[in-house]
């Protein structure tokens, strides 16, 4: 039997004892490779529980806690090629200015990263 590879997103909350009252998720985008879907969500679950119990450890991050919170998606990327769109979001700010300030920073940042100049 041939494999597919899919992509596939892992969503966390993430609890911290200092502020109770903030609420965070952590998104991990994963590309499994399995002969059917269900094989791949199988995966995804045994991901989910090393990746809990590694976020977990006291040792890593005193006051916050992990918990899986759920698959955001599991899409079946039959044949990529050059150009795949894999994964798109539609955003909604109260400030567009903001958020496309911090997008310009994100690509800076890159840019540097990558020594490239614009």
């Amino acid at each position: 039997m041939a494999t597919n590879w899919f992509l596939s997103e892992l969503v966390f909350r993430i609890y911290s004892d200092s502020n109770p009252s903030l609420h965070r998720f952590d998104k991990q985008l994963r590309l499994i490779e399995s002969v059917t879907e269900r094989e791949a969500y199988r995966k995804l679950l045994q991901l989910a529980k090393q990746e809990t119990e590694r976020l977990n450890n006291p040792s890593l991050k005193e006051g916050l806690r992990w918990e899986f919170a759920g698959v955001g998606m599991l899409h079946n990327v039959a044949v990529p090629e050059d150009g795949t769109e894999l994964h798109y979001s539609i955003e909604q700010t109260e400030d567009a200015d903001e958020y496309m300030q911090s997008l310009r920073n994100r690509n800076s940042e890159i840019k540097s990263h990558l020594a490239i100049t614009a």
